[in-house]
Parts: structure tokens; C-alpha cells; sequence
């Protein structure tokens, strides 16, 4: 039987060809995973404002599936509209399946409390717009900006055709002495593979959106994370023993 210690629900854009297979490929054993996709061709402040809209469908859908736990995956679509924005999604959210849920830049915001930083260089695929509007959150939240780099990719598919590679030697390029850790900005730009290298290479913690949203999700459903290989982040997991599946 699949999904006996726990089903989870995403909520991706329809053009992420990341999320999904960075999340099958980590995930604890006993979980399943189950999707429902949102319209999203271009990584615009337009495009993401309009995913919204069928929020609501596409939760619906993922409740008839009985997931334990919901996610958002998308970074700057659950900020778009600022500070307070990413809560307004989970609630709205909850309100219709009545499961947890988490919004990416909640999650996001959630794992620089738990690593204590405040400082942060940041790097992403995003065009102009979407990095302003990100900045400005982090911002809102009490963050400093040290360094920001985006690639300009408009096309949310060509995003996710960035090799591991590629964001490995662009964002280890970007980071400063002066910042407490690096952030990979985007659920559909590949990182797992990369983040333990970094966090080596660099002597900091690394935090990217797909890693933050699977620890805040996997804490929503009340399941361990311990054993992932997924960086500083995951080792200070501090789940409720008592509430362990």
C-alpha cells in the first residue's frame, strides 16, 4: 500500500518539471506523493497573480485524494503581494481541505528563524520584477540583502532546464564572507543534488525553496526528516517525539 505512513499534496505550476522529482526522490519511505498543477507558463508577477484563481479547483481536487498535508510550491507566487501574503494562501487553503498547509515563502521564512540568520545572498533564475518582489519581502521580514543575482529566465520551462551545475557554480560565485547563509530561490530550479557541496564548499548553511517547503511540509504531517541528506536544515529538525510517525 502506498502512502501508509502519510500522503502528501502539492500544489505546483503547471510548467514545473522540478518540484515533483526532487520531492520523489528524498521523500521518507511510507509517504506518497500526489499533485495537482496550477496554469503557469512564464515566471511573471502576472503569471503567478493568475494561479490564484484556480486555487481553489485545484485544492479541491487534491482533497479527494485525503492528503495529511499541503504545499504551495511556488516562491514568489506566495509572495507576491508582500509580508502577509503566503499566510493568506495557507489559510485560504486549509479553509478548503482542512489539512495543514504551507506556502514556499512561508516555509522559507520559517527555516531562516531556525537557523538563526540574518543575513543572506541570494540567488535565483527570476527576471527583474519577480527579484524586486522578493527582495521586498525578505526585506519586510527583517532580512539584509548582501548579494542578489538572477539569471533572467522568463520561461518557467527553461528554469527548470538549469543543470545542477550550472546553479552550483553561479550561486557559489555570488556568496560573500559577510552573509550569514545562501538561498536558492525557486521551486523549479534543481538543488538537492547540490546543497551538501555547497554548505561544504562554503562553511555556511544553504537554504533553497524546495528543501525548506519538503521540512516544513514533512512537520505539518508530523513525519521525521532526520535521516534526509539535505543540509543544515535538516539536521536541526526538531519534530515532537512524541508525535512521530
Amino acid at each position: 500500500m502506498r502512502g501508509w505512513r502519510g500522503k502528501i499534496g502539492l500544489l505546483v505550476p503547471s510548467s514545473n518539471t522540478t518540484l515533483e522529482s526532487e520531492f520523489i526522490d528524498y521523500i521518507p519511505k511510507g509517504l506518497s506523493i500526489h499533485s495537482a498543477r496550477l496554469p503557469l507558463s512564464e515566471a511573471t508577477e502576472e503569471g503567478q497573480k493568475k494561479m490564484e484563481e484556480r486555487l481553489d479547483v485545484a485544492v479541491e481536487l487534491l482533497t479527494d485524494a485525503e492528503v495529511d498535508a499541503i504545499a504551495y510550491g511556488c516562491t514568489t507566487g506566495s509572495l507576491i503581494e508582500g509580508k502577509g501574503y503566503e499566510k493568506k494562501i495557507e489559510q485560504k487553503i486549509t479553509k478548503i481541505s482542512k489539512v495543514p498547509s504551507v506556502a514556499t515563502a512561508a516555509a522559507i521564512i520559517e527555516a531562516f528563524k531556525e537557523l538563526e540568520v540574518k543575513k543572506i545572498d541570494v540567488f535565483t533564475p527570476y527576471i527583474q520584477e519577480l527579484n524586486e518582489n522578493e527582495e521586498r519581502y525578505l526585506e519586510e521580514y527583517g532580512y539584509e540583502i548582501i548579494n542578489m543575482k538572477g539569471l533572467g529566465i522568463k520561461e518557467n520551462l527553461g528554469i527548470g532546464e538549469l543543470k545542477p551545475v550550472e546553479v552550483y557554480e553561479e550561486a557559489k560565485n555570488l556568496v560573500s564572507d559577510d552573509s550569514d547563509v545562501l538561498f536558492l530561490s525557486c521551486t523549479n530550479m534543481a538543488t538537492f543534488d547540490i546543497i551538501k557541496y555547497l554548505e561544504k564548499d562554503l562553511n555556511k548553511p544553504v537554504v533553497s525553496s524546495n528543501q525548506a517547503t519538503l521540512w516544513s511540509l514533512l512537520k505539518k504531517a508530523k513525519v521525521s526528516s532526520d535521516d534526509l541528506k539535505l543540509g543544515t536544515l535538516f539536521k536541526k529538525n526538531k519534530i515532537n517525539r512524541g508525535s512521530i510517525k
